[in-house]
């Protein structure tokens, strides 16, 4: 989220991220008192995931509608695991 607001907003003034992982008051004072960097490398690897779950997952999802359950999705990691061990599989055969 830091990153896109960076992209959107362009700010003229240095910026932090703060980070937490319970919403508490207690987690969030702690994360503004120790504010961080932007990882590019987090940004970076959240939009490969984006990426490979519109190329593996939105196709994997029909797949499983037609021979699970309707509505089920393929999920992110899930969705290129899946692709993975079902390409070996065929190599198998």
């Amino acid at each position: 989220i830091s990153w896109h607001l960076i992209e959107v907003l362009n700010p003229k003034i240095p910026f932090k991220r703060a980070v937490f992982n319970e919403i508490t008051q207690n987690a969030i004072i702690e994360s503004f008192n120790n504010p961080r960097d932007i990882d590019m490398n987090l940004v970076l690897s959240q939009e490969t995931r984006k990426i490979l779950d519109r190329l593996v997952g939105y196709t994997m999802s029909p797949m499983l509608w037609r021979y699970i359950v309707p509505g089920l999705s393929a999920g992110r990691v899930q969705s290129c695991a899946l692709k993975l061990i079902t390409d070996r599989e065929r190599k198998r055969w």
